[in-house]
């Protein structure tokens, strides 16, 4: 993560050392290093000075790496993430909803202040600037509305030919929408992911152990944080943010990525949990499930 800082800017970004995208790597390891400091450290959760000493350095240290890489919805992600994990943890509210107020207003004065207030005015007016600024935002509408109700057919999307940039990854979603269509996407597309979302919190219900919990929590929450950023961009409810859709969109660190946080889904889920239904004996420790 620091040595992306001395290499030069990628679309405006600092996120790459070679074919490698740290900041990918880096979700899945704060998952695990926080979630085994929660377990072993939570009496650090029960005030404001042992949350600061502990817990906050796990978001403040990979956040501000993450923004002086120019990568704003990442650290979005990764902010969002680390807040729910540590309320699930037993972190009181409003420890948490001032902290991230104040990131909030901190994206936001360096959003207002810096190059990146072209992205606002694309998202508000895209047609207004439709050749530099609003060109990826009004094809990306171009493309989701030309697919109708079920699409072009599968292999036809004219616009990700030289029309839709990063059409692989980033705007993945206007791609399907326009070869599959509105409802075929609907069930190709969002009805996985809410399923993923269920199974997740499912998963984390019924972990072995508070780690197990705290780990399918976290990896449910990166996961969901993140497809919810790419649909949201490609609909134009949000400003553009480089933030890909997990299992689908080009790139080998974010499926790597995004593979590893799933693996870990179904780790947890092949445990048995600790308290059996109709079990009067004592809580016996996980072990893997067989047959």
């Amino acid at each position: 993560m620091i040595l992306v800082l001395f290499t030069s800017d990628v679309h405006g970004n600092r996120a790459w050392l070679g074919p490698l995208q740290p900041s990918e790597f880096t979700k899945v390891g704060i998952i695990l290093l926080l979630s085994a400091y929660l377990c072993r450290q939570p009496w650090t959760l029960k005030s404001l000075r042992g949350l600061i000493a502990g817990p906050a350095w796990f978001l403040i240290i990979p956040f501000g790496l993450i923004m002086l890489q120019k990568d704003l919805g990442t650290a979005f992600v990764v902010a969002l993430s680390i807040a729910v994990m540590l309320v699930v943890a037993g972190v009181k509210a409003r420890y948490i909803l001032f902290p991230m107020l104040a990131l909030v207003l901190l994206i936001t004065a360096i959003v207002v202040t810096g190059s990146r207030v072209e992205r606002i005015n694309a998202w508000l007016r895209p047609e207004e600037n439709h050749t530099q600024s609003g060109y990826q935002v009004l094809h990306s509408l171009i493309a989701t509305g030309s697919g109708g109700l079920f699409g072009r057919g599968f292999c036809q999307s004219r616009e990700k030919w030289s029309y839709l940039p990063a059409a692989q990854n980033d705007s993945i979603l206007a791609v399907i929408a326009e070869e599959l269509g509105l409802l075929p996407t609907i069930a190709a597309i969002f009805l996985p992911f809410m399923l993923l979302v269920f199974r997740g919190f499912s998963i984390a219900h019924r972990a072995p152990d508070e780690f197990g919990a705290l780990l399918a929590i976290g990896c449910t929450v990166m996961l969901a944080t993140q497809a919810l950023i790419n649909i949201c961009v490609a609909l134009n409810v949000i400003p553009t943010m480089g933030i890909n859709l997990p299992f689908i969109s080009y790139g080998g660190s974010s499926l790597t990525a995004s593979m590893m946080m799933g693996g870990l889904l179904l780790n947890i889920s092949s445990m048995q949990p600790l308290h059996r239904r109709g079990d009067s004996t004592s809580a016996r420790a996980a072990q893997p499930a067989t047959g």
